[in-house]
């Protein structure tokens, strides 16, 4: 890349040092990753301005997302600063997209992973997390000065960089609070029995409700820790064969004495399958289920028939039907 690509006209600069200051950097790496823009003729009308903005807008923004440049006026923009530079500064913004950086537009990233699926992913500091098939994490773009802050729905392996920062993972009723460490963490509550579960597997890490900061457990690694919904605290911290509570992270399933509902709802999950069970009390049925390694959908159930003196038949592609 030559020097005169990777120079930012004045104009445009003066638009990117208007930004946050977390997004500035962003901006002048996206114009040294795509060198100058081509530019529209000087003739441009006002209109012609407003109708791109507009255009830009509908691809980034879904209506109701009121983030910065969804709220601007693009005739205010053009009044403080010239129509070239701000078509320029459009471009900047549907290059980000085609580049995969709406991200760093809108504030808040949220990583899914869908049923059938397993994700990894690596934060800005350096850690990382694997996503359990119809999981979810959302965060801020930009970590913090104070903390690094996760939001969780599913379940999770988080691997931590040593930070002075603690790095905070929050599910619907509970947060843990870790720094250098690493720990599983299992919440759902699309279930009556759900609760959030808490596996060290190096470091130390804090476990407490949302609700209660107070009433805090300390884990240490080999120790599990669960919260109920309506608990006031985590259970006091008891030994666990770690590898169990990861089985999933090299496609096995272990569930100790839960019911078969949340056993099947995990196996839906996980091969984007359907479990139509009749009657509904088959469901109430307690079960204890390990799988070290991989196995089939079928498999699993017919081997959970077996144990339960329940029949299974296969109604279609990940479709069964147990009675």
């Amino acid at each position: 890349m030559n020097n005169r690509r990777q120079q930012i006209p004045n104009e445009i600069e003066r638009w990117i040092s208007e930004q946050e200051a977390d997004e500035q950097a962003v901006y002048r790496q996206l114009w040294v990753e795509t060198g100058e823009l081509p530019t529209p003729a000087q003739d441009i009308t006002d209109d012609e301005l407003n109708e791109a903005y507009a255009a830009v807008s509908s691809v980034l923004f879904e209506d109701g997302n009121h983030n910065k440049l969804k709220n601007r006026n693009p005739g205010q923009i053009a009044g403080r600063i010239s129509r070239l530079t701000y078509w320029a500064a459009a471009a900047m913004v549907t290059i980000a997209v085609s580049l995969g950086y709406i991200f760093f537009i809108t504030g808040t990233v949220d990583v899914n992973a869908a049923n059938g699926e397993q994700i990894s992913y690596v934060f800005s500091d350096g850690s990382s997390v694997d996503l359990n098939s119809g999981s979810s994490i959302s965060f801020r773009r930009s970590f913090s000065s104070s903390e690094r802050h996760v939001t969780l729905y599913g379940e999770a392996f988080f691997e931590i960089e040593g930070d002075s920062r603690p790095f905070i993972v929050e599910t619907h009723n509970a947060v843990v609070r870790a720094r250098g460490t690493s720990f599983n963490v299992r919440s759902r509550s699309d279930h009556a029995e759900d609760e959030t579960s808490v596996v060290l597997s190096d470091g130390e890490i804090e476990f407490f409700p949302r609700a209660r900061p107070d009433n805090s457990v300390f884990l240490k690694p080999g120790q599990l820790s669960k919260l109920r919904e309506l608990s006031e605290r985590p259970t006091d911290p008891e030994e666990a064969t770690v590898e169990r509570f990861l089985a999933w992270r090299k496609g096995g399933l272990f569930f100790n004495d839960q019911p078969l509902e949340l056993i099947f709802s995990e196996i839906e999950r996980r091969f984007d399958a359907r479990i139509e069970a009749n009657p509904q009390s088959i469901k109430d049925q307690r079960f204890s289920v390990l799988y070290s390694s991989p196995e089939s959908a079928e498999r699993i159930l017919r081997d959970i028939c077996e144990e339960n003196m329940l029949t299974m038949n296969v109604i279609g592609e990940n479709r069964f039907e147990i009675f």
